[in-house]
């Protein structure tokens, strides 16, 4: 099966460069939130039922070869909400789990 564009039921992406060193920046309507607190986990519960939500992660930098890779971040949003976790501070969670 191949991708026909205007079959898709969401909209294009908005980003855009901001400058010349070509920035892209998130459509003004989409709200940022860091989640680095347990406390903080509960507003994710927000994503569940969503139609489409993206994820992305960032690693920590590799130092040696003995060095554990784990992800730093977790970045999950949906079409209005930009959800930035730390899995760093929240290693040991049970909440997160």
């Amino acid at each position: 099966m191949s991708y026909d564009p205007s079959q898709d039921q969401y909209p294009k992406d908005q980003f855009g460069p901001t400058s010349s060193n070509q920035c892209l920046r998130l459509p003004a309507h989409v709200k940022v939130t860091f989640i680095g607190t347990e406390k903080d986990c509960e507003i994710l519960r927000s994503l569940t039922g969503k139609d489409m939500v993206g994820m992305d992660s960032e690693w920590r930098p590799q130092m040696t070869k003995f060095d554990v890779m784990r992800p730093a971040l977790l970045q999950l949003s949906d079409e209005n909400n930009a959800y930035l976790i730390d899995l760093i501070a929240l290693a040991n969670s049970q909440v997160l789990d």
